[in-house]
């Protein structure tokens, strides 16, 4: 009997001994596993941290975009307001010459006055002239003489012819903004034959000239204004 309890007791101490080994080694492994779950959420808080950063980098980028677009449009709009004042000058200076030829001629019509100035200023004469007024629309031959009729001119013009030879003749357009158009056609055409004649024709249209119309002296403006008669016809 002695034998049999002290086989149990061996038998029951053996099996406390193999639990108690059992539970080292899930002990062993719990605490092993510890820092690697440690590391694994210090990594994904640092993933985290790379990912706002990125995310406030792009969002102090499109910042500065933002703000460069918006200097751009800043630098631009001087630019357009200059180029309004401009444009408001230069209709101040029409308005202003519109309101003092109103004083200076009151029983004249602009076209009038602009047909004494410029005659004024291709004669340099005082000498009241007697005007002929010539009106040829868009499309019509500068030479009637030449054969090549696809010389004509592209805009209405207004020709000035005086009473004598000497005077010539003046040939422009009207741009309405104190600016004409000048076409150099002669009196005469001298050329010898029909291709010096067309060489002549479309010289004209290559060496149109834009120029202001001198506004002169008035009291020779005022005189001519009195003076001159004018003749309208219309080709």
């Amino acid at each position: 009997m002695k034998h049999v309890g002290m086989a149990a007791s061996v038998v029951a101490m053996l099996a406390l001994a193999g639990c108690g080994g059992t539970n080292g080694h899930e002990a062993t492994d719990l605490s092993a596993s510890a820092p690697a779950e440690e590391e694994a959420v210090e990594e994904t808080e640092d993933a985290a941290k790379d990912t706002k950063t990125e995310k406030s980098t792009e969002g102090e980028g499109s910042e500065v975009e933002e703000e460069q677009v918006e200097g751009q449009a800043q630098v631009e709009t001087p630019k357009d307001e200059a180029v309004e004042q401009e444009e408001t000058s230069e209709l101040t200076i029409q308005e202003k010459r519109a309101a003092n030829d109103a004083v200076l001629f009151p029983n004249d019509a602009p076209e009038e006055i602009e047909y004494a100035r410029l005659w004024y200023d291709h004669t340099k004469s005082q000498t009241p002239p007697h005007l002929t007024v010539l009106f040829k629309e868009a499309g019509t031959p500068i030479n009637e003489s030449t054969e090549d009729e696809t010389i004509v001119f592209p805009e209405d013009v207004v020709i000035l012819v005086g009473e004598i030879t000497a005077d010539g003749m003046m040939t422009y357009h009207s741009n309405g903004d104190g600016t004409i158009n000048v076409y150099d056609v002669p009196s005469h055409w001298h050329q010898d034959s029909d291709e010096k004649i067309r060489l002549a024709t479309q010289r004209v249209l290559d060496t149109v000239t834009t120029r202001d119309v001198p506004e002169g002296d008035p009291d020779a403006i005022a005189y001519i204004l009195r003076n001159m008669s004018i003749d309208h016809f219309t080709q």
